[in-house]
């Protein structure tokens, strides 16, 4: 599982831009050849990147728009551009029937992916895929409202961009150092309120998303109980993963994908 996040910014964007092909099958879009067809999980996959469950995927939306940012300028143009082609587009009834479904019918190969190293075999990278989807699906709705949300009228993401840089700037710093979970302001509690409410209604309650949801956050669920003891409360584990993701989204903007996580 150390691999999942590795993965994250390359597996996002596969399925964002087979995403904009609403015509293709599933076997297409599993680049499957001759007779063979999609297993029951590669289908639920699939089914998640067509319409209007593919507009629950704001992280790929975002990926698909900030390619080409050079800046906090262009990065915030490409929040913009995210936050109004998402608004309304994906219902928690919607994110959720996905990332159930992929739960339900990806178990074996999930199973396979968790207890794999790289070179993974077929079914564990039909795994990696059925993890990422679900992890994409469960945090779709938080996710938005806190990339949305806006502190002295700017982005939060925009902030932490230009934060980083200027870290980079004044500091002697390592790469790993500059993506640690240690502001504690009105961005962090904004998106710790929404993850609160949000797991009120919608709780880790299969073994896999458990797994999916935790294993790429211990170390920051630690700097940040360390970091911010204020925001502590039972919502805490959560609130960690959805401010890590954030800083995923941040790394892969900036040349940093995977740096926080090897």
């Amino acid at each position: 599982m150390k691999s999942f996040s590795f993965f994250v910014f390359l597996n996002v964007l596969i399925l964002f831009a087979h995403a904009q092909n609403q015509t293709t099958t599933c076997e297409q879009f599993n680049l499957l050849n001759g007779t063979a067809t999609c297993t029951p999980c590669q289908q639920a996959i699939f089914k998640t990147n067509q319409l209007p469950i593919s507009k629950c995927n704001v992280v790929g939306i975002l990926f698909g728009h900030a390619l080409g940012a050079t800046g906090p300028d262009s990065l915030r143009d490409d929040i913009d551009k995210t936050c109004a082609e998402t608004a309304d587009a994906c219902s928690e009834s919607d994110a959720k029937s996905a990332y159930t479904e992929v739960d339900k019918a990806c178990n074996t190969e999930l199973n396979q992916y968790f207890s794999a190293t790289p070179p993974y075999n077929n079914e564990a990278s039909i795994g990696s895929d059925a993890a990422l989807t679900i992890l994409v699906n469960y945090m779709a709705i938080p996710f938005r409202e806190s990339l949305c949300f806006k502190v002295g009228g700017e982005y939060c993401l925009v902030k932490s961009y230009e934060q980083t840089n200027q870290s980079a700037i004044t500091q002697s710093t390592n790469a790993t150092n500059l993506f640690q979970l240690d502001q504690c302001d009105d961005c962090t509690q904004q998106s710790y309120n929404n993850l609160k409410n949000f797991q009120l209604s919608h709780p880790l309650n299969t073994p896999n998303l458990k797994k999916i949801m935790t294993d790429i956050t211990t170390k920051q669920i630690q700097t940040f109980e360390q970091n911010c003891p204020n925001l502590k409360s039972d919502a805490q584990k959560l609130a960690t993963q959805f401010y890590n993701y954030s800083v995923v989204i941040l790394i892969g903007l900036i040349g940093f994908i995977y740096v926080n996580f090897i």
